[in-house]
């Protein structure tokens, strides 16, 4: 799918971190929406996820799991082990 242009640059960001996130951890949209619940609280469908990561711009919450999950918690030399759920 080709990125709505209309979300802007900070939005496509925000998508790009969905994406590269779900990417980082090798999980499914089911597994990543799994991994969204247990870190945000955010109930969410597996088709949301393939919208965050297309053109709709994702809680900002979710972002900043999506950047744990990239790039550690900040103050920390390397990610954590997550407990992931597949």
């Amino acid at each position: 799918m080709t990125p709505d242009p209309d979300i802007g640059a900070w939005g496509r960001l925000s998508c790009g971190q969905v994406a590269a996130a779900r990417r980082k951890l090798g999980l499914s949209r089911v597994g990543f929406a799994l991994y969204i619940l247990q870190e945000t609280g955010w109930d969410v469908m597996p088709e949301a996820i393939t919208a965050w990561e297309d053109d709709v711009i994702p809680p900002g919450d979710v972002v900043l799991a999506c950047l744990a999950a990239t790039q550690g918690p900040p103050g920390l030399a390397a990610p954590p082990r997550l407990r992931v759920v597949r």
